[in-house]
């Protein structure tokens, strides 16, 4: 859409696993990173846990986004080998599957709805990490819209954003 011109400006997300690939004409920059954590059933034997590897969640049932969804794809490249159980296309839809234990999921913390009663947030190592991007097209770099846009989210996300994830 921003290379049709159909959009100025655009709050993209990726991991460093599935990276997006930009057409020419595109110019990106990151703002900043957010971390999923893993979210389990409260009777789950995850639940009461610090952390937990990542590995270690292998053989569970899963619950993901649709397949061709970046986080999905991501989900496929860490843990690979792994089926879904469920695919759906709302984190809140994840949630709910999860507090009716029926699976477990990896939730980026700025796409999570409140939580269920019923279920847990577990810290998962090596830390989940995707990157927070802007994107636009090059031709419209200089219009002042687009320049006051980039700066007003990038202020946003300074002000608003939670510290920053520890490196992986």
């Amino acid at each position: 859409m921003l290379r049709r011109g159909h959009v100025d400006l655009a709050v993209l997300d990726d991991w460093p696993e599935v990276a997006l690939r930009y057409p020419p004409g595109i110019t990106h920059v990151e703002i900043g990173r957010d971390v999923a954590d893993l979210i389990v059933p409260g009777g789950h034997r995850f639940a009461a846990g610090r952390e937990v590897r990542l590995a270690q969640a292998r053989d569970e049932r899963w619950i993901s986004v649709k397949s061709g969804d970046i986080c999905h794809e991501w989900l496929l490249r860490v843990l690979p080998g792994i089926r879904p159980d469920f695919h759906v296309g709302e984190f809140e839809t994840q949630l709910t599957l999860v507090a009716a234990g029926l699976g477990i999921a990896l939730i980026p913390r700025l796409a999570r709805p409140p939580l269920p009663a019923g279920v847990r947030v577990v810290p998962v190592r090596p830390v989940p990490i995707r990157r927070v991007v802007l994107a636009w097209r090059e031709a419209s770099a200089a219009r002042p819209a687009v320049t006051a846009a980039i700066a007003a989210l990038r202020e946003a996300w300074r002000r608003q954003a939670p510290a920053a994830p520890p490196d992986r």
